[in-house]
């Protein structure tokens, strides 16, 4: 009998074909799905308590004993629309900029873009935890996942980091990677391959299955012209690129 495995995997617009794939096609049958934050997934894997997972970029290094499974990532080519600075100021005149601290990745990504690209030196604060927090009162604000969805009104300025990277790299970013702890049954990572590649192939349907916060035609666009799954050559080019900046700190 195949062992059961767990997934620890996010609940966010973008992963909706990859939750699709894993649960309705199945393909993988023995996988029980965790759902957590990005930063809360790479802890599972770390405690054990996963032994595969889609975990967000800027937590590899915590992970060594584990390796990049899949042919399927969380990235981008260009615009990605859900990860940007929101501002009410240009580069130059920034001074503060708080962060959403659900996304490990994302803080790395705005602190390589300031030092690196955009030549700035910011004061990092925390976004505070308040219910109903309004995020327009922040004058600079680092935002990912389904709450940017609107937000974009707000702000005159608002810079999106993949798009932003790729100015100045010229390499897709990747958000997100599927791991697997060593010794995970090669059965088993084709069997999650198959179903992410399932998932990816029945976007429409998977947004019909899993009805998101905005209009599911915006949504459809969104999964099909912002985010690129397929993990290639130039999407692991983009990678190592990054975690050669993330292993000097």
């Amino acid at each position: 009998m195949e062992q059961s495995i767990n997934i620890a995997a996010v609940s966010y617009l973008n992963t909706i074909p990859f939750l699709y794939g894993l649960e309705y096609s199945g393909l993988l049958p023995h996988a029980h799905l965790l759902i957590e934050h990005p930063a809360n997934c790479t802890k599972l894997l770390k405690e054990g308590k996963a032994q595969l997972g889609l975990v967000p970029v800027g937590g590899l290094i915590q992970l060594p004993g584990f390796g990049i499974v899949s042919d399927y990532c969380i990235g981008a080519i260009g615009k990605v629309h859900t990860v940007a600075l929101y501002s009410k100021s240009p580069l130059e005149q920034i001074r503060q900029i708080h962060l959403d601290n659900e996304s490990l990745t994302s803080v790395r990504l705005v602190r390589y873009l300031s030092q690196h690209y955009w030549k700035i030196n910011p004061e990092w604060l925390p976004i505070e935890k308040e219910i109903n927090k309004n995020y327009a009162d922040y004058d600079a604000v680092v935002l990912i996942g389904d709450k940017t969805f609107g937000l974009e009104n707000q702000f005159p300025f608002v810079y999106d980091l993949a798009e932003q990277w790729k100015q100045h790299c010229g390499l897709p970013f990747v958000f997100a990677v599927w791991v697997a702890q060593e010794g995970i049954a090669q059965e088993q990572i084709n069997a999650l391959n198959a179903a992410l590649k399932w998932g990816v192939q029945h976007i429409t349907e998977s947004v019909e299955y899993y009805p998101p916060r905005i209009e599911k035609s915006l949504a459809i666009s969104y999964l099909k012209n912002n985010i690129s799954y397929p993990f290639d050559e130039e999407k692991e080019k983009g990678l190592h690129h990054f975690m050669e900046y993330l292993r000097t700190l």
